[in-house]
């Protein structure tokens, strides 16, 4: 089931089983690469290894949204990390071109690029205060914004 995101909910210990693929098949088109939970815990956020990040409503187990990277569309991402914003309504997501997306989740819409690496991006994290903080293939670490 390399196609299905595996949901363990440890105070009721049953496991949930959420297929990842459009049509509800068996046909692996994506593999979970990486996963941010929402500030609040009502979403979580997962990266493929292709040019598209799920966003899935936590209690529900449903997709909400799908985020498609300005990637050509067979494009390998090779470091699909991202992170929630602590208002909870944008997304940043490291891109295969060096570069950091940044969404409003609720529009499914890229508001903007951030450059400044040199090489891919290789991990994220965001303060409460809305700062974050990326570090680099280029072995660099950005803090943006504040």
């Amino acid at each position: 089931e390399s196609h299905c995101l595996h949901y363990y909910d440890v105070s009721a210990e049953r496991l949930w089983t959420v297929s990842m693929n459009e049509l509800d098949d068996d046909h692996v088109s994506f593999s979970a690469m990486h996963i941010a939970v929402h500030p609040e815990g009502r979403y979580v956020a997962v990266a493929t290894d292709k040019q598209r990040t799920f966003v899935y409503e936590w209690a529900s187990r449903k997709r909400v949204r799908t985020l498609v990277a300005n990637m050509p569309p067979d494009d390998f991402a090779p470091s699909p990390h991202q992170c929630w914003h602590p208002d909870g309504r944008h997304l940043y997501l490291a891109a295969g071109d060096n570069t950091i997306a940044v969404w409003d989740v609720g529009m499914e819409r890229q508001l903007g690029v951030m450059s400044g690496h040199t090489a891919a991006v290789r991990d994220m994290c965001m303060h409460a205060g809305g700062q974050l903080a990326t570090c680099s293939f280029d072995k660099t670490v950005r803090i943006w914004g504040g």
